[in-house]
C-alpha cells in the first residue's frame, strides 16, 4: 500500500461489522473487536488491528503486488537456518487463488498463508532494520573447551524488503499501538515504549477456520524504540480464557524485556540507558518543623534518632529457584543462582 500510494485514502470502519461482497454467493461477515466508526487511516488500522479496514485497503492492490510484498519479507521460502526440519511456510501464488476478492482480504488479515515464529521475527526485524531482511540464525558463536570463540555469526543480508522510507512509515504505524487505546498497551514498559503488533488467529482444521478449535494469540515487540536491538515474538497456542494477542502474549513480551534488562548477563547492550534515559528527579524532603516548646519541668524534648533506609527483601521461601530469581529481580536485586531446588529461607 505504501509503495503504490494506496494508503492515502481512508476507508470506512463500518462500526465494527461489515458484510463484504465477494461476487457470487453470500457476503462474508467481518467483525472487529475494537469497532471503528467513520473514516480510518492505514495507521489507525494497524493501531486498532481492524480486520475490516485492512480488508478494504487490500482491495487497492493487484494480486501480484500483494504476493510480492509478503514474499519480499521472507515468507513462503526457507529461512536458511541450516538445521534439518526447516519449513518454508505457505504462500500461494495468485494464479492458485480461488477467489481474488476473498484471498486479498484473507491475506491482509493473516489467513491463507502460514509462517514460522522465526520467519515472523525476521520479518519484523527487517522493519526495524530500515527495510533490510537479514538471514536468521540459531547460533551466535561456537566455543571450544577452553572458552575460546572458534566461530562467530555475522549477519548476512537476504534482500532489501522495502525502501528505508517505507520501513520508517511501517515502524511509525507499529509505534501507534503503544498509545491510548492501542492493542499493544500491555507490552509497554514503565519508561520505555515497545512498538509492536498483536495477532489473534483461529486454528485451522481440515483446511477451514473453525472457531471451536481455538485460537493462537501472538505479539511481536521491538526494543528499544529509538535504536532497536531485539525483536521478541511470543505465540500462545489455544489460550484459555482471554484469547487476544494484546491480552495474552503482550504481557509475556513485557516480562521477557524486564528480565533482559535486569539480568546480570543480558543480550541487550544497556550502555545506551545512561545516555537516553533521563534520571529520576527526587524532590528534596521538606525541612522538619522546629521542635515544640515543652514547658513542663523535668520532661526534656528528646529528638528521635534517624536510621538509614532499609530495603525489604521479598519473601521467597518455598518458591522454586526460578520464581525466586524473578521476584528478586523485580525488586531491583541482582541475583546469582546456585542450585536448582526450592528456596529454604530468606535472610
Amino acid at each position: 500500500l505504501l509503495r503504490t500510494g494506496a494508503d492515502t485514502t481512508p476507508v470506512n470502519g463500518e462500526g465494527g461489522r461489515w458484510l463484504q461482497p465477494v461476487g457470487r454467493g453470500p457476503p462474508r461477515i467481518i467483525q472487529d473487536v475494537h469497532p471503528l466508526h467513520g473514516m480510518v487511516t492505514l495507521g489507525e488500522t494497524v493501531k486498532y488491528s481492524s480486520n475490516i479496514a485492512i480488508t478494504k485497503f487490500s482491495q487497492n492492490l493487484k494480486p501480484e503486488q500483494q504476493y510480492e510484498a509478503i514474499r519480499d519479507f521472507g515468507f513462503g521460502t526457507l529461512p536458511g537456518l541450516g538445521f534439518p526440519g526447516e519449513a518454508p511456510g505457505l504462500l500461494r501464488r495468485p494464479a492458485r487463488w480461488e477467489n481474488e476478492v476473498l484471498s486479498k482480504g484473507s491475506l491482509a488479515q493473516g489467513y491463507e498463508w502460514e509462517a514460522s515464529a522465526v520467519q515472523l521475527a525476521a520479518g519484523y526485524a527487517a522493519i526495524a532494520n530500515h527495510g533490510v531482511l537479514l538471514a536468521p540464525t540459531l547460533l551466535r558463536e561456537v566455543r571450544n573447551e577452553d572458552g575460546v570463540v572458534t566461530w562467530q555469526h555475522h549477519p548476512d543480508t537476504v534482500r532489501r524488503a522495502v525502501p528505508d522510507s517505507i520501513a520508517k512509515h511501517l515502524f511509525e504505524y507499529l509505534s501507534m499501538t503503544e498509545g491510548d487505546g492501542g492493542t499493544g498497551a500491555e507490552a509497554q514498559l514503565d519508561r520505555f515504549p515497545v512498538p509492536g503488533k498483536p495477532g489473534t488467529a483461529q486454528v485451522k482444521a481440515g483446511g477451514h477456520r473453525v472457531k471451536s478449535d481455538g485460537y493462537r494469540a501472538s505479539y511481536v515487540g521491538i526494543f528499544p524504540a529509538d535504536h532497536p536491538q531485539v525483536v521478541v515474538y511470543v505465540m500462545i497456542d489455544r489460550p484459555k480464557g482471554k484469547i487476544f494477542g494484546g491480552q495474552v502474549a503482550a504481557p509475556i513480551v513485557r516480562r521477557v524485556l524486564q528480565q533482559a534488562l535486569l539480568a546480570p548477563t543480558s543480550p541487550l547492550d544497556r550502555r545506551w540507558l545512561i545516555e537516553t534515559v533521563p534520571p529520576v528527579v527526587v524532590a528534596e524532603p521538606a525541612a522538619p518543623p522546629p521542635p515544640a516548646t515543652v514547658k513542663r519541668v523535668g520532661l526534656p524534648v528528646v529528638q528521635p534518632a534517624t536510621s538509614a533506609a532499609l530495603v525489604a527483601i521479598p519473601a521467597v521461601a518455598g518458591e522454586t529457584a526460578r520464581e525466586a530469581v524473578v521476584a528478586l529481580q523485580r525488586a531491583g536485586f541482582q541475583v546469582r543462582l546456585m542450585g536448582r531446588a526450592r528456596v529454604r529461607n530468606t535472610t
